[in-house]
């Protein structure tokens, strides 16, 4: 009998009705009869051991989770992605540093990380260097140590006591680190073999050392700009005498942010293809796409989520807090060893084990079909996923993936609304024994509902089995840095996770003894599913989160410093949030790229209920009409002219909508912002607005004396003018905005 089939009581995972046209056996049982101790936010390392020391099915998980340098990456991220959250003058410095020192930099007695993050790429591309190379940029980076733990700690005494001393020690103190990187990051560059393609090596394997670093730049160059800021406003800082080498930090920050996101992204792609033009000699010559798939998942950890924050240090652009989500994919890969490259190209390989550019998807259940047979040793045979897009209630079912059966059983895990698989087990037949295709015979599934830890399976007939099985743990590390008895906790519990199951494929490989590969998909925990609009802080919502495309518009894959795909913006498409509990107006922004021609006439258009439509002249941001090397610079902003004011709790659906629908030109959206409106910051867009109607109006004119109109001008855009200077502030500017409706 089935100790989990208890029907008094049972804790069930739909605890909220969907629309599924699903068959409704799921997987129940009662959690406090599990065999299973709930490790309720405890290591899952303990966990572990108890699988190891009591599994029925004896002998070793092997592990996908990375305790080490990939811990550390997802730390770092998740850190980030915090420290952006805060609004006072050293809230990501102090905050950062705090929890970033120990991780990049920890005890004599831990492994070196810098280290580790080497030694980790080299192991996946396996080519050989001389270790003097790496033992060099090892010395240099740790370096950087004792300059920024002495920073972080004239942070900490500044912030206690703010005397006239300890902030101008403060000031020498980011001056003295900016050096340093500005010294200690061309060095790493700089120091490698003279051989180019040796080089271009090194570079690719301390690739993710290399942005460690630039981010610890750019975050002091980030509060240089703030802090001088802060000084300058506070009258209490008066007495400050500048430095005497004193630096405008700005323009030396978004030259940084521009530089180091292009030369992160650039290196990465050589490493990708390094991977396919290098024939593997264990693979008959053929390119291996595991090690193509594991350099790429590891990578995007390590480097292109990272890369993808640089652009909210930019004071300018962000002076508040920011609310940023990652919305890239990453696989992981159960049973690839039986060789499918003798049967399927890179390509092949590529399209069957992962999904298509496509818009943010959330998992509703995951629907296995089992073998009929009554006799031990079952497996699922195939396999269909159900998912909806962001606040859709209409739930989609994949393709069916596998060697489906007409007599096969389907069993089913649903997924109500914000429950998510953080960490599976599974188990697999040895694939000697079966004249099928070897597939998953057992599922454990590590559920969190965000206030405690659901435990679910799936098993394939009775579950009994003879045969030696694989055993695999399939997940991510933690999001935080925690101290849990005196050692960090790295694995994911429930209410610490850094990635969620998004989607499973497989691809069937006719091998002697069949194999099903598999690839898990994960998303990023930073994905918000209600697409929140925060009343205190810019929110970004990725332009991919949209739930409706027109016909004509698509999903196209991002240039790799986006944090995820982008959409080719043709038509039309939708996107539904929903507003904070507070009463909040906002000026509305995307961040876009576009090979389009600069227009005066309005190109994008922003439906809104409750709100007047509202329109956007279109500017170029780069030109051609290949898109798939876009570049940082090759991205720009563009905010509508008027601000919208939302409910508290108010459901928002915001449609745009292309006016020039019938043209040629590229037009991406990579995200939409929701800047919440303070006095300081409507005078700064206020004269923005004013500068920028100023030098079109100029444009009407013939001379510089503005007595001869341009021929080509239309009564349209002078209208359209008209229009723009109307929108700016009789309050602010009364004087200059009579002038201007003069001129128009």
């Amino acid at each position: 009998m089935n100790p989990y089939q208890n029907k008094n009581e049972y804790e069930t995972l739909n605890a909220s009705q969907k629309k599924l046209n699903i068959s409704n056996n799921y997987t129940r049982y009662p959690i406090e009869n599990s065999p299973k101790q709930l490790l309720q936010s405890t290591n899952y390392k303990d966990w572990l051991n108890m699988c190891q020391q009591n599994q029925q099915y004896g002998g070793d998980f092997e592990t996908f989770i990375d305790s080490g340098e990939l811990s550390a990456y997802t730390i770092v991220v998740g850190t980030v992605l915090t420290g952006f959250g805060f609004t006072t003058p050293l809230g990501l410095a102090l905050i950062g540093f705090g929890t970033l020192i120990p991780v990049l930099f920890p005890a004599q007695d831990q492994s070196n990380t810098w280290s580790d993050f080497i030694t980790q790429t080299k192991n996946i591309i396996k080519k050989e260097i001389a270790s003097t190379y790496i033992s060099n940029a090892n010395k240099i980076l740790n370096r950087s140590f004792n300059v920024i733990s002495t920073y972080h700690n004239h942070l900490k005494t500044w912030e206690n006591n703010p005397n006239p001393q300890n902030t101008q020690d403060v000031r020498t103190q980011i001056q003295l680190v900016h050096y340093h990187f500005q010294n200690v990051i061309p060095e790493l560059v700089n120091s490698c073999p003279p051989n180019p393609s040796d080089c271009d090596y090194y570079n690719i394997l301390v690739l993710s050392s290399y942005a460690q670093a630039a981010n610890l730049h750019l975050t002091v160059l980030n509060q240089a700009v703030k802090f001088e800021a802060y000084l300058k406003n506070n009258r209490q800082f008066d007495y400050l005498e500048p430095l005497p080498t004193a630096i405008d930090y700005y323009p030396v920050l978004t030259k940084a942010i521009e530089d180091y996101t292009n030369y992160c992204v650039t290196t990465y792609k050589k490493g990708l293809n390094l991977i396919k033009t290098t024939p593997d000699s264990n693979l008959d010559g053929n390119i291996n796409w595991n090690t193509y798939n594991t350099y790429r998942t590891k990578m995007t950890t390590a480097v292109l989520d990272l890369v993808a924050l640089f652009p909210n240090y930019d004071v300018g652009k962000y002076p508040i807090g920011v609310q940023s989500e990652l919305t890239r994919e990453i696989y992981q890969v159960l049973n690839f060893e039986e060789s499918p490259y003798k049967y399927y190209d890179f390509q092949y390989q590529e399209d069957s084990l992962t999904r298509r550019p496509h818009l943010f998807t959330w998992l509703d259940s995951l629907n296995f079909y089992e073998k009929a047979q009554t006799t031990p040793n079952n497996f699922f045979t195939s396999h269909y996923n159900m998912f909806h897009y962001t606040l859709d209630n209409i739930s989609q079912k994949s393709s069916v993936f596998g060697n489906h059966n007409v007599t096969d059983k389907l069993k089913s895990l649903g997924l109500a609304t914000n429950i998510y698989i953080f960490l599976l087990n599974v188990i697999s037949l040895d694939n000697k024994y079966l004249n099928d295709y070897n597939n998953i015979s057992k599922m454990d599934f590590f559920i969190t509902n965000g206030t405690r830890l659901l435990e679910k399976e799936l098993t394939a007939g009775s579950g009994q089995i003879t045969y030696d099985v694989n055993k695999n743990i399939f997940g991510l590390p933690i999001l935080k840095r925690r101290e849990n008895q005196g050692n960090p906790t790295l694995f994911p519990t429930y209410d610490n996770y850094s990635h969620i199951l998004s989607f499973i494929k497989s691809l069937s490989i006719p091998a002697t003894y069949k194999t099903q590969v598999y690839t898990f998909a994960w998303t990023h925990s930073s994905v918000d599913p209600k697409n929140t609009i925060y009343t205190h802080l810019t929110t970004q919502i990725p332009a991919v989160k949209a739930n409706s495309l027109g016909t004509a518009s698509k999903v196209v894959q991002g240039p790799g410093h986006t944090g995820g795909d982008l959409i080719d913006f043709k038509d039309h498409f939708k996107i539904t949030c929903q507003h904070s509990n507070f009463q909040q107006s906002y000026f509305i922004r995307i961040r876009y790229a576009s090979n389009g021609s600069a227009n005066t006439r309005a190109v994008i258009n922003l439906s809104i209920p409750g709100v007047a439509e509202l329109g956007m002249a279109l500017n170029p941001t780069f030109s051609g009409t290949d898109y798939t090397n876009l570049k940082y610079k090759d991205f720009q902003y563009l905010e509508f002219s008027n601000e919208v004011k939302f409910a508290p709790n108010q459901n928002i659906s915001l449609v745009f909508n292309r006016s020039d629908v019938y043209t040629n030109t590229t037009v991406l959206i990579d995200k939409i912002e929701f800047l919440p409106i303070t006095r300081s910051i409507r005078e700064d867009r206020e004269k923005q607005k004013l500068e920028t109607v100023q030098q079109i109006i100029n444009t009407f004119y013939a001379n510089p004396i503005k007595n001869t109109l341009q021929s080509e001008l239309t009564d349209y855009d002078i209208d359209q003018a008209a229009n723009l200077v109307e929108c700016i502030s009789e309050e602010l500017y009364p004087k200059e905005k009579m002038l201007l409706l003069d001129e128009v």
